[in-house]
C-alpha cells in the first residue's frame, strides 16, 4: 500500500496517550492515527448523511423494509410458480 507522510503536531499531553494506545493496541503510532481520523471522517460522514435524510424527508428505514417487503413478496410468488410448475 502506498503511504504519504504528514507532520502532525499534538498537544504535549496528548502525545503520551496516543503512544500507549497504539502499543496497547499492537500498531505503531502511523497506523493508530490512520485508524483514528478514518473512524473521525466516518462519523462525521454518518451524521451528515443522516441531517441531510432528515432535512430531505429521506427515510432510509422505510425504504430498506419496503424494498424487503417486495423482496419476499417476489421470493414467494417465484417459488409458487415453480411449486406449481413440477
Amino acid at each position: 500500500m502506498a503511504v504519504s507522510k504528514l507532520s502532525v503536531s499534538v498537544p504535549d499531553w496528548l502525545e503520551p496517550i496516543i503512544r500507549d494506545a497504539a502499543r496497547r493496541d499492537g500498531v505503531t503510532v502511523s497506523e493508530f492515527m490512520a485508524d483514528a481520523v478514518k473512524s473521525a471522517i466516518i462519523a462525521r460522514e454518518a451524521a451528515d448523511r443522516q441531517a441531510y435524510e432528515q432535512a430531505h424527508g429521506i427515510d432510509r428505514r422505510a425504504q430498506l423494509e419496503g424494498a424487503e417487503e417486495e423482496f419476499l413478496a417476489d421470493r414467494t410468488g417465484r417459488q409458487g410458480r415453480v411449486a406449481g410448475a413440477a
